[in-house]
């Protein structure tokens, strides 16, 4: 009896035993992950810390680039007005200052608007509204189809009997002659030049597109109502 009381003894301290070293193992392993989670605790919050700083260092630097930013403009809106008004004159054509029939900005004519009042004023021989019409038209929608060779003849007859765009009149006819040369428009278009020329003084262009006429063109409309002053015309250029 006493023998088995010994076994069951010692058996039950060596089970004591091994629970007991399972404990103090567990235990070991929850402080080494306690030790871990502490040191990761502390870099995290350092470079939080250093976070916060760079930061609340980029804000300063925002602030700083802010006020900057804030006294560059109000430098270049004080430039800005007292040169706006200068910039806006010089920008805009000289006939607009004096007698802009047009005040497209105000406006804001369509395409079809424009070239509805070009043609009808040109019709009731309007030409001065009539050539602001066109040029504006042409400035503004200088790709639409209307732009052909109809519309350069008619907006350069107006510009030219407006007596105050010869400009235009050359710009219009010009483009004209270059873009369309099988136009039924084109010794028109070559005529109302010469005109232009010599109300400009310009009496060299204007006789040698006479002398054109009367070498390749002697059987045309244009060149009669150049032949009725040939002689005249003739006789003036050589005295100059």
């Amino acid at each position: 009896m006493k023998k088995k009381q010994l076994i069951n003894f010692m058996t039950l301290t060596a089970v004591i035993c091994f629970s007991s070293c399972d404990v103090v193992e567990d235990f070991e392993r929850r402080m080494v992950k306690v030790d871990r989670y502490e040191k990761v605790s502390l870099y995290l919050s350092k470079e939080n810390r250093e976070l916060k700083a760079q930061v609340s260092q980029i804000k300063n630097d925002m602030q700083v680039l802010k006020s900057e930013s804030n006294y560059l403009k109000s430098q270049l809106d004080k430039y800005e007005g007292k040169n706006k008004r200068a910039r806006s004159l010089a920008s805009v054509p000289d006939w607009k200052k004096k007698n802009d029939l047009v005040q497209y900005s105000v406006y804001k004519w369509s395409p079809e608007q424009m070239l509805s009042m070009a043609e009808k004023e040109f019709k009731t021989k309007n030409y001065e509204k009539s050539a602001q019409f066109f040029q504006e038209f042409s400035d503004q929608f200088p790709t639409n189809t209307h732009v052909n060779d109809k519309f350069l003849f008619k907006a350069g007859v107006a510009a030219f009997e407006s007596g105050n765009h010869h400009d235009w009149t050359l710009k219009h006819l010009d483009k004209l002659v270059k873009n369309y040369p099988t136009s039924k428009l084109y010794r028109g278009a070559k005529l109302w030049m010469a005109l232009t020329h010599l109300k400009m003084g310009d009496d060299q262009k204007f006789f040698s597109t006479v002398e054109e006429f009367r070498k390749k063109y002697r059987n045309t409309d244009e060149w009669s109502i150049l032949s009725h002053h040939y002689e005249t015309i003739v006789q003036k250029y050589k005295r100059n």
